[in-house]
């Protein structure tokens, strides 16, 4: 009685909610730490949900402008796989994302403007119009 419902109540998973990031917190540095992360919380910070296929195919979208090379679909593949195991858990659990692994959904948590300052300014610019 009274206490917050679990995702597992509101979004079919078995996480518990996570708590908002605090800037002291080792967690939040580790998930910040990979350039692929915080490019995906800059696309996050649009308020959007995001499929993990939808989000893997901007990432790479995003590197290929970078690099003039060309994203294939086994590069969206390897780093939905990356997505789905390793960077989004993490971001999870630092409470910096919401991460339906069932329906494969993710979306922004309530982020310190502060952090989405310091995310934003760690990627040099704004993410590219890819949706």
């Amino acid at each position: 009685m009274g206490e917050e419902p679990s995702r597992a109540d509101e979004r079919g998973t078995d996480s518990t909610p996570a708590a908002a990031p605090e800037l002291t917190s080792d967690d939040l540095y580790r998930a910040l730490s990979e350039t692929r992360r915080r490019r995906s919380l800059v696309y996050l910070f649009g308020g959007d949900d995001w499929t993990v296929a939808d989000l893997a195919s901007a990432l790479v979208g995003w590197a290929v402008t970078e690099d003039g090379g060309v994203g294939t679909s086994d590069d969206r593949e390897r780093l939905r796989a990356l997505l789905v195991h390793v960077d989004l858990p993490l971001l999870s659990e630092a409470g910096l994302v919401e991460y339906d692994r069932d329906a494969g959904v993710v979306r922004t948590a309530a982020v310190d403007p502060a952090i989405e300052h310091l995310v934003r300014r760690s990627v040099g610019r704004s993410a590219p119009s890819d949706r």
